[in-house]
């Protein structure tokens, strides 16, 4: 697709590669399936790429993690079910209480290795994750990386 050269890269350059890296996760490496739940850190063009794809795979709850109010109104307009302020809310607790306590089948985190996000995976509200981020059963980690 051919861009008016009037048009700023700065504000066309993250949607050629955000929206194939967002969506693609979410429908190409994840397959998330429809009546899954899934969670979305960081609300910038992968962000928001994932959450549409979500909404487009089916996926019943897509919970959008971020720091700015603004981001989270917009990803609810696009697909979102919750929110969470990761600056103002426990994030951890509150994906638990939106998932009854099971944490999230998926998860794309695209929140650019923020204080935030090292604190989250830390204490990960998944139940268990393999190296693509689908839920495996709990007690069962597979952490097989491609050499």
């Amino acid at each position: 697709m051919k861009i008016p050269e009037d048009v700023p890269l700065e504000i066309v350059g993250p949607l050629g590669c955000g929206i194939q890296t967002g969506a693609g996760t979410v429908l190409n490496s994840l397959a998330v399936p429809a009546g899954s739940s899934i969670v979305v850190t960081g609300t910038g063009a992968v962000g928001l790429s994932a959450i549409m794809a979500a909404k487009v795979a089916g996926a019943t709850t897509i919970i959008a993690v971020d720091v700015l109010d603004e981001r989270l109104d917009f990803a609810t307009k696009l697909g979102a079910t919750h929110t969470v302020n990761g600056s103002t809310d426990d994030v951890v607790a509150t994906i638990l209480e939106i998932t009854d306590g099971l944490g999230a089948d998926y998860a794309v985190d695209d929140d650019s290795g923020s204080r935030s996000g090292r604190e989250r995976h830390q204490r990960n509200p998944l139940r268990r994750v393999d190296r693509l981020g689908r839920r495996r059963t709990p007690g069962r980690l597979s952490c097989r990386w491609p050499s």
